[in-house]
């Protein structure tokens, strides 16, 4: 995210990488970021990244992460953007 001024905040920061493993952390949802740990050992755990691997993503985030409403957006809102950069970063950087 890039902010356009001092006092401009993001509704959501997700933060994808791999080395040896798998590394995903959630910030802005609102409170302090943490890491998404369940998703973390399902996809280090898969020998293949797949599609049906990629759906069950939507019910850890869901099951594991706690999201908040405030004056940017509602918890049903980070939610979905979670769901949606999660997958989007775990496919950019997790070698296919």
């Amino acid at each position: 995210k890039v902010s356009n001024t001092i006092v401009d905040f993001s509704i959501l920061s997700v933060s994808c990488y791999y080395s040896d493993s798998l590394k995903v952390v959630i910030g802005s949802r609102p409170a302090k970021p943490i890491f998404a740990q369940e998703v973390m050992d399902f996809i280090n755990q898969q020998k293949t990244l797949n599609q049906e691997s990629l759906s069950k993503i939507d019910d850890l985030i869901k099951e594991n992460i706690t999201f908040g409403d405030d004056d940017r957006g509602s918890k049903a809102y980070r939610e979905v953007l979670a769901i949606t950069y999660v997958k989007r970063g775990i496919k950019e950087v997790y070698p296919l």
